[in-house]
């Protein structure tokens, strides 16, 4: 029980039984004070999960919300083949950011800071970089990227995009040399798996690049034979020719059959 100093000495015993009794019943009041507001801050349930709805009033399936939090329910895979029901915390702040956020999130297995995630195989994510660049670059480029890109997922297949590893990367090259490409061919085709790498980067799937500090093959372009005029014009003194009217000059014929 609190006690309370007097600001005066009673002057007699029964003022002083008064002010004791005093102080007691305000002490009793306090701590009857102070029971109810623990019990009623204790009584305060935590908001429940709710269901958030459209403009039409209709639930949106997976988009949750709890006091003023949105979150995601999704099914991850725990890694031995069971799904787990989780409700992952958004950052969107309004409904339609949510319902985005959401697709985003059932496409690239992100799981925000949930220690099980779920990564994409690389096929279906080389798709969805060559979707995301279709309308930024040039359709020469496009068309580049599009053909190295199958030849790396004839590599790796379903792999998931955090397993990929220098290691992995190294004997891709080492076969396509011995297969034939030049160094400069290979080392496009290592530039175009990292601009995807770098996507999938961006979108949370791994958290460190695995071509870092991997150097480029040193490489010599061919010389290319130079011809002397003779054997330019040689071809040309072979073909028929026909002799204009009015500068004597020979030109070629053609014949179309």
């Amino acid at each position: 029980m609190k006690v309370r100093l007097l600001s005066r000495v009673p002057s007699s015993i029964d003022s002083l039984f008064s002010v004791v009794k005093s102080v007691r019943q305000q002490n009793e009041r306090h701590e009857k004070q102070g029971c109810a507001g623990k019990s009623s801050n204790n009584g305060l349930k935590t908001p429940k999960f709710q269901r958030v709805k459209d403009s039409k009033g209709k639930p949106i399936r997976g988009v949750w919300i709890r006091g003023k939090q949105f979150y995601a329910r999704l099914f991850i895979d725990n890694g031995s083949g069971q799904k787990i029901d989780r409700r992952v915390p958004l950052e969107a702040k309004t409904v339609q950011d949510a319902r985005r956020e959401l697709e985003q999130l059932k496409f690239l297995g992100k799981t925000s800071n949930l220690s099980i995630r779920q990564s994409q195989p690389f096929n279906s994510f080389r798709d969805h970089y060559l979707d995301s660049i279709a309308n930024m670059k040039r359709k020469r480029t496009y068309d580049s990227e599009n053909q190295h890109l199958k030849q790396w997922s004839a590599f790796f297949g379903n792999l998931p995009i955090h397993q990929i590893s220098r290691e992995k990367i190294i004997k891709y090259r080492i076969l396509k040399i011995k297969g034939g490409w030049t160094g400069r061919t290979a080392n496009l085709s290592i530039t175009i798996l990292n601009n995807l790498l770098n996507h999938a980067k961006d979108n949370g799937l791994i958290k460190t690049l695995p071509t870092t500090g991997l150097k480029p093959i040193r490489w010599k372009p061919k010389k290319r034979p130079l011809f002397a005029p003779e054997q330019i014009e040689a071809p040309i003194i072979a073909m028929p020719h026909s002799k204009t009217a009015n500068t004597g000059s020979f030109w070629p014929i053609t014949c179309v059959s």
